[in-house]
Order: C-alpha cells, then structure tokens, then sequence
C-alpha cells in the first residue's frame, strides 16, 4: 500500500456503535492541532472491516469501542492487524476488564473507560503521537537503506537483521536472506541486557566492548557477526559461520564474550550482563530461535549478576524441575490484597505482599511467574477503578503489564510492585479523605458494613444525619441508583465472593448478606448472575481445577 505523504498528517479511523460518543470522540481529535486527521468513521466494526478489505488505505491510529454489534473491537484489531500496522487505542465500561486485558495482549496502545475524559484522553493521543511519529521516522530511514538493495552489502544485512528483530510477526523468507550474501551454514542467536543501567554511557560502552571482541573474532575464529539495538537497554548480535561444521566455535565465542564483557563492565562500572544464547542452526530456524529467546527474557529475574544461559540449558531445567503450581495459592493471596486495599489497609497490603512473592518464588517456571504477576496488577486496577473514582489506571495498567519486562531481579520486582500498589494506597486515602463528609459515602460505608442485617432506610438516614426521604433523593441523584438496588447489589457482590472464596452452604451464605429466605435469595442471585448459587459455586470450582 502506498504510504505517500504519510509524515504529513496523524490519519485516525473511529469505530463506536454510539453517534454521540463518536461525534464527541471525533471533535477532541480534531482539536488536538493541525497534524491530526479523522480520515474515516463507522458505526461498527464489521463495517469497516468489510470497507478496508475492499479498498485499502493508510492510517496510524484506530480508535474503537470493545463492545458493538456485529464484530467487536477486539476481533477487528486482530483482523486489521494481519494486514497493516496501526496503534489502537479501545474504549470500555468497567464491565469489560477482561476485553482490555485481551486488547492490551492483543496490541492495543492504550484505552479509554467511559464516561470519556476529555484531559485525560488528550494526553493519551500526545503519548501515541510520539509514538507514531518515532515509527514514522523509523520506516522513512528504513526505507532509505532499502534504495540500495541492489547492493549486497555487510549495511544490508545488519538492516535486515534489525528488520528481523523488531518485525511482527516475523515474514522473511529464506531467499531474502541469502539474496544479499548469508550463506547456508549455521547461525546463533544472541540476546545482551545490560543490569543495574543507568543514564551514564554504559549502554555504549557495552556496545562497544561486544563490538571489539567480535571484530577481534571474525578474524581470528573464521566469523561473521551482525549487531542491532534492542529495547530496555540491550541488543541482538548474530553469529555465523564462513565455513560449515564448526559449531562449537560459536558456542565458545558466546562463552568468551560474556567473560570479555564481565570484566571490562566491571572495570569501569557496577553494570553486570546477562545473555541467552540460541542454538546453532541454518537460516530456516532462526525465527524459531528468536521466538525461544523472546519467551525467556524474563527468567533473568531468577538470577543476579553476571550469566550466560542458552535456551538448551533452560529447557533442561524445566524438564528436571519439580513440578510446582502455585496458581490456587497466588489466587488466593491476590483477592485478599484486592479485599485490603478496598478497605485501605496498607498494613495489611504490604503483609500479604511479602506471603504473595514467598510464593511467587516457588513458580516453576518463568511463564507462570510473569501470568502472576500481570494477574495482581490486573486485580489491584480492577478493584481500584470499580470502587473509586481514581484516574490513575490508565498510565498504570501500561506499567504494571511490563513489570516482568523492566525488571532485573525478583529482589527489584517485589520493590517495584511494592512502590507501586503504595502509590495506589496513597490516591486512595487522599479519595477517602475527600469524601469523608458526603453522606452518600458515609451511607454506603455503613450499608457495606452491615450487609448481614436487616436494613431499614430509616437507619441509614439517622446514621447519616438526614431526613430518610431527602437521603433517599441524594443518593439517587448521585450514584444513579436506589438505596435498596444498592443494598442488593452490594449483598449479591458479596454472596458470590463468599461462593467462590468459603465453602459455606448456600442457606448460610443468605444469612451473612441479610436474607433469611434461601429460596428468594437463589432467586435473586439467578436474576443478576445468570446462576443459581450452588451452581454457580461449582461452575468456580471447575473453572478452578482447570488453571
């Protein structure tokens, strides 16, 4: 497709079955200055899917809503991506946490939680301006190199090996490769994270001391070597044989660069590195190669200091592993922390922290470790955003996703994870604090507190100061509610927390939320959940059993 002038403007498509949200969507963005452009809008993604399909055409940013008829927003960015890039930024209620955790997985730049805040949605699309426009300087410097693909130049090949590296998916056929001089032999995948970085130089002078001693090699071991940059301070370097059958000097090269690199680090700084190494295999497997290495970045968390690991060895190692599955345990843990926090017991926050990397710990393997993770992130936002007005999930919902990527060690996860839930804790209570003389809120605490009693209204509005009637007028003015809808809710909420965390019967469950009647409780729970109590706890347990 031809991108044409396509530094000149930021093209956006919008996607929501709602006009206003769509209309409103569309005038923020046109606000946001000269360089941004609404080039399309569609009521609905099938629609647009259908229109694209048939006529192609350029654009940076797809806007779109998670929930509409027809095809939803998630299925539309999976099916646009299979043909061009874009970033994506989706629009959701509360009810849609598990679409977004998707969407994010899926691609998805950022979102945006309804009612839209215009502020707030207008850093988002600056953020993702740079963005696009980082890769948009990118591609025009790409496709600078590419004028010259007539020459087959040692230039060409480390553009080509960078395009491998950050392309996805990955499509680049064995012919391109040995088109412009990679020969048929064998080739290693390596991967170098600089540990403990800091703004100082360091990232170049690792660099530049792999550069050296793989020069010094080519030499002296009959070698090529290509070189790129990577993200979160390391890079990728491709070793390749002249001749056949000499693998083991590319494993003993690997060997001695991580020496080299060890003591000259060490020497002028406190950096350490940490390598993967691939094994040795023809052009055809190196997509294989990188998939591996890309899927066990993380295990650096396991490990300080200086190491070499290849994907052999760590294969190896889960396969003699003890199988260990901490995932009922961790569960567990996390819905307490989601219970502390929504009462705002640092304390108690911090307390269950430590049991949940005691055991976090004892994962047996990276994969399970990093899905634990994101899970507590994921819960900590959920809980925060559903029961408070607070504005700070977007930037950290970004943050908490990539802990696993950013840090160094578990010692340095559990800090960053710590900090970062405390700063949650402290919006929490500065909310708290502002609304502590609404009686609103002050009605909701003491109905929150005494679900298992009979509750009349007239109590509420004595504990609250307020005539009964004038309270009943308040509340729904601001929550959008009736008290006793809220009364309910709030008891179902916990009647189903209590299914799935206690092993009380379901008569027992009634009475701790305030029903004496088994039979209209069931009811009532049927009516909001789709299930009747008991079936719905053994839906959990099977769901449970299954992880």
């Amino acid at each position: 497709m031809d991108r044409g002038d396509y530094m000149d403007n930021i093209k956006v498509v919008i996607v929501d079955d709602e006009t206003r949200i769509r209309q409103g969507i569309e005038r923020i963005v046109s606000s946001c200055g000269e360089e941004w452009e609404v080039v399309e809008t569609y009521n609905n993604g099938k629609n647009f899917l259908e229109y694209y399909q048939a006529a192609p055409f350029y654009f940076d940013l797809l806007i779109t809503d998670v929930k509409m008829p027809l095809m939803d927003g998630l299925t539309l960015i999976k099916e646009l991506k299979k043909s061009t890039n874009f970033e994506a930024i989706v629009i959701s209620g509360f009810d849609d946490f598990t679409f977004l955790q998707t969407a994010i997985r899926e691609g998805a730049s950022d979102y945006l939680l309804k009612p839209i805040d215009r502020d707030e949605f207008m850093e988002q699309l600056d953020k993702v301006k740079r963005k696009i426009i980082e890769g948009k300087q990118q591609n025009i410097a790409y496709e600078g190199l590419k004028q010259n693909s007539e020459q087959k130049s040692y230039a060409q090949q480390v553009e080509l090996f960078s395009q491998f590296i950050w392309q996805t998916p990955i499509n680049i056929p064995k012919e391109k490769w040995t088109n412009i001089g990679f020969n048929d032999a064998s080739y290693m995948l390596i991967h170098a994270k600089v540990n403990n970085f800091s703004s100082d130089g360091t990232m170049d002078e690792a660099e530049e001391i792999c550069e050296r001693f793989l020069a010094e090699k080519a030499h002296t071991e009959q070698l090529n070597y290509w070189k790129c940059k990577g993200g979160d301070h390391s890079f990728w370097i491709l070793l390749g044989e002249k001749k056949r059958s000499i693998e083991s000097i590319l494993e003993t090269t690997s060997v001695s660069l991580l020496h080299t690199m060890k003591l000259e680090l060490s020497r002028r700084t406190n950096q350490t590195i940490f390598i993967l190494i691939s094994e040795a295999v023809g052009l055809s497997l190196l997509e294989k190669m990188k998939e591996k290495i890309s899927a066990y970045l993380s295990i650096r968390l396991l490990y300080s200091g200086d190491h070499i690991l290849s994907t052999m060895q760590i294969e190896q190692m889960n396969k003699n592993q003890k199988e260990f599955k901490a995932t009922n345990e961790i569960n567990s843990i996390i819905k307490q922390i989601a219970l502390a926090l929504e009462r705002i017991e640092k304390q108690k926050v911090n307390e269950l922290l430590q049991d949940y990397f005691y055991v976090l710990k004892k994962s047996a393997s990276i994969e399970e470790l990093e899905q634990n993770v994101q899970n507590l992130c994921i819960q900590v936002i959920y809980s925060t955003i559903q029961g408070t007005s607070i504005q700070m999930n977007i930037p950290f919902i970004q943050e908490g996703l990539t802990f696993t990527k950013t840090s160094e060690s578990l010692e340095k996860l559990q800090l960053m994870i710590g900090s970062w839930i405390n700063r949650v804790i402290e919006q929490l209570e500065i909310i708290f604090q502002e609304q502590q003389g609404d009686p609103v809120v002050r009605g909701k605490k003491w109905i929150n507190d005494h679900l298992h009693e009979n509750i009349k209204i007239e109590k509420i509005a004595k504990e609250v100061y307020l005539n009964p009637t004038y309270f009943c007028e308040i509340f729904k003015s601001q929550t959008g509610e009736t008290v006793l809808d809220y009364i309910t809710r709030k008891r179902l909420q916990k009647a189903k927390q209590l299914l799935i965390a206690t092993n009380l019967k379901v008569y027992e469950i009634a009475e701790k939320v305030g029903y004496s009647d088994t039979k209209y409780f069931s009811k009532l729970f049927k009516k909001h959940y789709s299930y009747l109590p008991s079936k719905f706890k053994e839906k959990n347990r099977i769901e449970e059993k299954n992880i």
